[in-house]
């Protein structure tokens, strides 16, 4: 007698991956996106052939003495599709693409005045082979062009027999009229199919978070204003901020920005607190908000930082301008706190012969490029060589600090900047469901299977072929469905397993039971729960209808059918129930049972419930059980009911 549907358990696994994919450096796309490195004088690194990189020849155009420089190879295979310092743009083949000079970036007019990122790549939401070019004036050409600050290029790769041009009509459009960008500029993946494109201002603690989506890019950015704690006006003519030179890096979770101040000691001298240094804030990838900035450490002097893959550290090289010395320096970032972060300060390597340094994480390896200031010429003096951090994880000198551990190409150097990293919105990751249900079977109404998300925006296809967002099934089964809004794909597992009860009660004499064991019972008279009745078995000791409430294992309940007791009478032909002693009455610890032929005893409480029984029982003790009152049923081997006798039990005093 079916009457309950009892959900069991509701289990979610994640198959093949996380929600959204959070190391967003470890997309397919993206480590072969970024998998060629085109920078400073000439210089070219090629990850596809394995690590170290292959240091390609100087047949390059680019020519980035100190700011930022941008490639973008094919996401699929690696190969190399174009590079761009910001003013300008070339192709695969090392040619000017069509259109692709005069992009007003920060190296049009004063190469030597910008910062580290002044030009970023961002692939289309849902173009292939559509990028946006964005580049930036710095804060001292800035004001030479009234157009603004920040503009961007389309370039469309399908055009120039495959090799990539800037789209005409879509060239060096303005985004941003802000002429007080400070050179900081990065792209993250965010949380709806989008991308943010985040900048900074060059004096004042104030970021501005750019939307990508498939419409395009969103003409209002949204302003967090957060960092005070490095926020100094130094020279009123030109204006120059605590945001002269840095750069901002982005954990690979996406929770965390790191943004650094340094300045040459010809412009800050000693004084370094609250005008150089290094924040930390946290980033909503939803929103695009920045908040909860911290300061890492007092004092620092850093180009630049990288996160570890795990998020749990923070590398950067730091100058002293007391001492001319230099350092790499490991800090512990789980705990998002300034002390303790302060206090794990350790110390990678000493005097690194440089007074900069540019950190970039890619794959499982942070690369780290040195460069020395030679104040005489005013210039950064550039090297052949990268460094590396192997084991960025690991605390202390296990991370593997290797200098020097590969060169250049001969006659090419890198820049103060390594080039900025293009990244996908993160659309492409499945968000798989397993729920896995166990139900009683033949359940009398449709069950309700409901996925994970119920929106408007979500198409569901069903494995059945429905397309209701709500799939009622009647029978066990795997059921699954698919469902999208464009942007996240998921699928939802249901696994129908179904388990049945069906209990029977048996009668034996005047004891109740089941045919099947089950792990709770709750027995029921004339449709009332008898109290405390709750044990395999039940003498019944009332004519009337009984029923057995039963559990399993899976946790589907169950009723049984009604099972009618029409006697209980006793069958005694041959007199024998005369001629039996139950004593004594009360009793303490034992009771003794004198018949004539061998008996068995059943003892129950006065609601019904078996507590106890003995075959041939003679000598019985009680000594276990509570004072009360007990019903003693005496019975046959036929189990023919002979006598129930009333004992009482008490305790000694």
């Amino acid at each position: 007698m079916k009457r309950n549907i009892t959900l069991v358990f509701l289990l979610f696994t994640l198959l093949g991956g996380s929600v959204l994919r959070a190391q967003y450096n470890q997309q397919p796309e993206f480590l072969k996106a970024n998998s060629v490195w085109v920078f400073g004088q000439h210089a070219m690194l090629d990850f596809n052939s394995g690590t170290p990189p292959v240091a390609d020849s100087a047949a390059l155009d680019i020519m980035v003495p100190i700011n930022g420089a941008a490639s973008v190879s094919d996401p699929v295979t690696g190969e190399l599709l174009f590079y761009s310092d910001g003013a300008s743009c070339w192709n695969a083949a090392h040619a000017l693409m069509p259109n692709g000079s005069f992009l007003m970036g920060m190296s049009m007019f004063d190469p030597y005045s910008s910062g580290s990122q002044g030009v970023c790549i961002v692939p289309f939401i849902d173009s292939p082979g559509k990028y946006y070019l964005i580049s930036m004036n710095s804060f001292i050409s800035a004001p030479m062009n009234p157009s603004g600050g920040l503009f961007y290029s389309v370039v469309d790769m399908s055009l120039d027999g495959g090799l990539g041009a800037i789209d005409g009509s879509r060239k060096s459009i303005v985004l941003d009229q802000d002429t007080t960008l400070s050179g900081m500029m990065v792209a993250i993946p965010g949380d709806n199919c989008d991308i943010w494109l985040l900048v900074h201002d060059y004096i004042n603690p104030v970021f501005k978070a750019y939307r990508i989506t498939a419409e395009g890019i969103a003409p209002t950015p949204v302003v967090s204003t957060v960092g005070a704690q490095l926020n100094k006006q130094i020279l009123p003519d030109p204006i120059v901020g605590s945001y002269l030179l840095g750069s901002m890096s982005v954990s690979p979770d996406r929770q965390m920005i790191s943004t650094t101040s340094a300045f040459p000691f010809c412009l800050l001298g000693a004084v370094v607190d609250s005008v150089a240094g290094v924040l930390l804030t946290h980033f909503d990838p939803a929103t695009g908000i920045v908040s909860d900035a911290l300061q890492v450490e007092k004092n620092l002097n850093s180009f630049g930082a990288a996160f570890s893959p795990d998020n749990t550290k923070l590398y950067l090289v730091n100058f002293d301008e007391l001492t001319g010395g230099s350092q790499l320096l490991q800090y512990d970032i789980s705990t998002y706190d300034s002390l303790t972060i302060a206090n794990s300060k350790t110390l990678i390597a000493s005097d690194t012969g440089s007074q900069q340094g540019t950190l970039r994480l890619f794959g499982d390896t942070i690369y780290v490029a040195l460069s020395k200031v030679d104040e005489a010429q005013n210039d950064f003096q550039q090297s052949q060589v990268i460094s590396t951090i192997n084991l960025p994880d690991l605390s202390g000198p296990a991370c593997d600090f290797q200098m020097s551990s590969f060169s250049l190409h001969p006659g090419t150097s890198r820049a103060l900047a390594l080039p900025s990293e293009v990244v996908y919105p993160l659309d492409d990751t499945l968000f798989a469901t397993v729920l896995d249900t166990a139900m009683c079977t033949s359940w009398t109404a449709p069950f309700a299977l409901q996925p994970g998300i119920i929106d408007a925006a979500y198409t569901y296809q069903w494995s059945n072929g429905s397309g209701d967002p709500v799939l009622h099934v009647t029978h066990s089964g795997n059921y699954q469905v698919f469902y999208t809004d464009g942007c996240h794909f998921r699928i939802d597992s249901f696994l129908i397993s179904g388990t049945g009860l069906d209990p029977v009660i048996l009668q034996n004499g005047m004891t109740l039971s089941t045919e099947e064991a089950y792990v709770t019972y709750q027995w029921i008279f004339n449709g009332n729960i008898i109290p405390g009745a709750t044990n395999s078995a039940l003498i019944a000791n009332d004519i009337g209808d009984y029923q057995v409430i039963v559990t399993n294992n899976e946790g589907c309940v169950d009723t049984s059918a009604i099972h009618e007791v029409n006697d209980v009478g006793i069958k005694d032909p041959a007199g024998i129930a005369s001629r039996i002693s139950v004593y004594p009455n009360p009793a303490h610890d034992v009771v003794y049972i004198s018949a004539p032929i061998n008996v068995d005893l059943h003892i129950s409480d006065v609601s019904g419930k078996l507590i106890k029984k003995v075959a041939d029982a003679k000598k019985v003790s009680i000594s276990g059980l509570a004072d009360g009152t007990y019903l003693f049923h005496i019975l046959d081997k036929d189990h023919n009911l002979l006598r129930v006798e009333k004992i009482i039990r008490i305790s000694k005093h």
